[in-house]
Formats: C-alpha cells, sequence, structure tokens
C-alpha cells in the first residue's frame, strides 16, 4: 500500500455501447475454477460509480445494455468516496488553474457542490461522517492538517493541526464521532503511525507503534476494527483502540482490501498473484475467486451494500475495465468496455 496504482488514461472517446460479457477462457479475470461456466448469466443489480479518463460514471448493472452515465464533466477526478448510506459521493477534483478541491454530488451527478472552493490550497482524501453532514479531509498545503467541513461548505476547522508534524488519509468511523488518520514528526527518523481522534479535535491517541512506517487505516463498517498496512507486505487489523494487532493476510498493498458490510470478512488483492481473494476477519479460511494470468491484477475492490457482490478493477497495467463476481455463485462478468475504468463504488 505504499504506492497508489494508477490505471493510464487513454485520450480516446467513449463510444463503445457497453454489453455484458460473461467471462471465457481468454478473458483476464476469470472464476478460480477447472470448468468456466457457458449458462447462466450472473443476475446482476445494484449501481456502481467509477472513474475513467478523469471522469465519474454511473452504471445501473439492471440496465439492459449496461450504458454508463457520465457524471462530470470539466474537472479532472480522483477517487471517488461514498457516504455511509450510499446517497452521496465525495471526490477530490482539480479545474485547471486552480488547486485540489473537495466536492460532492448525489450518486446520480446532481447537487454538484465545490465544498472547500479554496484558491492555492490543495485539499484531497474526503471521507464522510456518520451523518452524511460533514467530510474530512487532508488539507495538503505544507504544513498539512486535518481539517473539516459541513458539506454546504460551512464550518471549516482544523481538526489536528501540529505545525511539527505531517498528516494524510483521515478516515470518519462509519459508526462514531471519531477519526483515524496517519502522522509523522516533520523533519525526523520518527516512523509514521497511525492515530485516532474524536470528531470535535479532542481526544487524540496513538494506536500504533515501533519502527516500521504503517499508512491508509481504514475503518469496518461497525467502527470496531481497522485494517491498515505498513513498510512490510501484508494486511493488518487492529481494534478500535489499537488492541490486539495482528497480520491478517501476508500479501496485499495500498487500496486493495476492503471490509465486508457485515465487518466480518475481507475482500483482497493477492500480491504476486494479482488475484480476488476473500478471507475472514482473522485471516482464516481464504477464498480465491479469480484465475488471472502473469501481470493482471484483480485491483480495488468493493462490497456491493448487501454483501453479495464484489465490483475489481482487471487489467495489466496498461488497461483496465471494471468487473462485478456474484460470491455465492462464483460468477465473474465484465461491465465496461472502456479500457481504462477502475476505483469502482457501489451506490444507491
Amino acid at each position: 500500500m505504499i504506492v497508489r496504482r494508477s490505471p493510464v488514461k487513454k485520450n480516446a472517446l467513449f463510444h463503445t455501447l457497453v454489453a455484458l460479457t460473461i467471462l471465457s477462457s481468454f478473458s483476464a479475470c476469470k472464476k478460480s475454477s477447472s470448468t468456466e461456466p457457458t449458462s447462466p448469466e450472473p443476475v446482476l443489480k445494484g449501481r456502481i460509480v467509477y472513474w475513467s479518463g478523469g471522469n465519474l460514471f454511473l452504471l445501473d448493472l439492471q440496465a439492459r445494455d449496461l450504458q454508463p452515465i457520465q457524471l462530470t464533466h470539466q474537472i479532472e477526478v480522483l477517487f471517488p468516496f461514498v457516504s455511509v448510506d450510499g446517497a452521496w459521493v465525495a471526490f477530490q477534483g482539480i479545474v485547471p488553474g486552480r488547486s485540489s478541491d473537495i466536492y460532492v454530488m448525489r450518486s446520480d451527478g446532481s447537487g454538484l457542490i465545490d465544498v472547500t472552493s479554496t484558491t492555492g490550497v490543495s485539499e484531497i482524501d474526503p471521507s464522510w461522517s456518520p451523518d452524511g453532514q460533514r467530510i474530512v479531509y487532508d488539507h495538503a498545503s505544507a504544513p498539512s492538517s486535518i481539517w473539516t467541513i459541513n458539506v454546504d461548505g460551512s464550518g471549516s476547522h482544523a481538526l489536528v493541526g501540529d505545525t511539527t508534524r505531517s498528516y494524510g488519509w483521515p478516515r470518519w468511523s462509519p459508526s462514531r464521532d471519531e477519526v483515524i488518520f496517519q502522522s509523522i514528526k516533520r523533519f525526523s527518523n520518527d516512523r509514521v503511525q497511525i492515530h485516532r481522534v474524536n470528531g470535535d479535535g479532542t481526544g487524540e491517541v496513538t494506536l500504533t507503534s515501533g519502527n516500521r512506517n504503517v499508512y491508509y487505516a481504514e475503518w469496518s463498517p461497525d467502527g470496531n476494527w481497522i485494517l491498515y498496512c505498513g513498510d512490510t507486505p501484508g494486511l493488518y487489523v487492529m481494534d478500535r483502540n489499537g488492541m490486539n494487532a495482528r497480520q491478517v493476510w501476508p500479501l496485499g498493498g495500498f487500496k486493495i482490501a476492503e471490509f465486508s458490510p457485515d465487518s466480518r470478512r475481507i475482500a483482497c488483492m493477492a500480491e504476486g498473484t494479482g488475484n480476488l481473494t476473500i478471507i475472514d476477519r482473522d485471516g482464516t479460511n481464504a477464498v480465491q475467486l479469480t484465475q488471472n494470468p502473469p501481470n493482471v491484477d484483480a485491483n480495488y475492490p468493493a462490497w456491493s451494500l448487501d454483501g453479495a457482490y464484489l465490483a475489481f478493477a482487471c487489467g495489466n497495467g496498461d488497461s483496465s475495465d471494471i468487473h462485478v463476481v456474484d460470491i455465492q455463485r462464483k460468477l465473474i462478468a465484465r461491465v465496461t468496455d472502456m479500457g481504462n475504468a477502475s476505483f469502482p463504488v457501489w451506490v444507491r
């Protein structure tokens, strides 16, 4: 999780009507089985917002033609983040000639708001409060700090911001008024550690320690567990108080793991093989869902709101498309045909 994997951007216009394609023996991402189903097709439902070529698109999986709807225009978009209820999407976006701002919009693209609307200051990595009324984000201009703001753009203030430290990757708990973030003392030999603070900026505690950097912590949906990684390969889980830390998967990295909606399982990509795998929260009962050829990764997994499906980006570094797997039936479908689609999130 040390290096963000970014899909290659292409300038070709999207003009292909997307068709649902059951993966055949020559497809990049296949189900993990010696036999491939010829029928039936997976019965897909739900809606996905995903990134492609600097824009966000909405895809209704129940639509017969699977034609995506472009949601953003004239904004260079990076990395969508969905609200807890799935109704809103936040993202960092750049308008030519300006620094990065935090934007929010409804999942259908309506109600777009430039929340931070600043000049010369970069705001990145937004995360939603449990009630969907506030955003926490990284005020990335040096020295960095963690800020919070109402979704209408009012009430902005620093949550934590010691000028002797650098901050990043804030994440609001889905169930409590608590924020985790990573921080390190500037110009020191210290290590990056994970911290937790109340939503009003009080009660800051350090959750990790040791001689290695730890990064990119993510909450479980119930707010009781934290998933993270570090300098050494693998995924780690600890409770919300920093206790009971353990490695749950020896292979894994940046933004390639996510808790299931019931907080009991984790979907991750196995580094080295690139296959999508589900494990229990304690690291047991691994189930491999794809069987990829060399240099093809099933990346950025996202659970559907009911936990029945996983969306993920599958590609070889030069191109990628969104695929969806029916977890119980283990049927996989490619649902985009754009060649540069990634970062799926499920919305209502």
